[in-house]
């Protein structure tokens, strides 16, 4: 459904560190603490690489925007941090929580995983109960491409690490 590669992934990838905020931070971030958090880097003369902006940079999760409360120019954010040397990406789940502004249009476009029943599947993860992204509905993939490279276009960010998407989650369920 989403081609195969056309190329290998950047040198740098493999060449140097991705620092992300997690290891840092946790859920503490902002735009603040992520500028500081590179001037460290540079200060202590590590390779510069990718910085990776992980957990609470969204106000709910899935939707695919920057909190503006935690970071009110992410934009001017990216432009320092590619000043200095680096690139930067953010954290995406396969998970949409309920508050999720995003929601309701996931649900009625049917880009939420489903049960046999008609019902949603529920998931729940460390970051509260939520619904999982149809990745079998191309539709719903096209739609997160497209809101993907949306956040791209306005934000200047170079990429994206997708993580939580093990079956644990999917848990025991019946009707699935």
């Amino acid at each position: 459904h989403i081609g195969h590669p056309t190329n290998i992934p950047p040198e740098t990838l493999w060449r140097l560190p991705i620092w992300t905020t997690w290891a840092r931070f946790k859920t503490n971030i902002n735009q603040t603490r992520v500028i500081q958090f590179a001037h460290e880097i540079i200060a202590h003369a590590y390779p510069h690489g990718a910085i990776e902006i992980d957990d609470r940079w969204q106000t709910h999760y899935g939707d695919l925007a920057f909190d503006p409360a935690r970071f009110p120019d992410p934009r001017a954010m990216v432009d320092v941090l590619h000043a200095r040397g680096f690139a930067v990406t953010c954290w995406v789940m396969p998970f949409i929580n309920p508050d999720a502004d995003c929601f309701d249009a996931a649900r009625s476009r049917s880009y939420l995983l489903g049960q046999t029943d008609g019902s949603l599947f529920p998931v729940h993860w460390w970051q509260g109960d939520g619904y999982l992204l149809d990745v079998a509905n191309v539709e719903a993939l096209q739609w997160l491409g497209d809101n993907l490279r949306a956040l791209q276009a306005t934000t200047g960010l170079d990429g994206f690490k997708f993580d939580a998407g093990e079956a644990i989650f999917l848990g025991r369920h019946e009707g699935c």
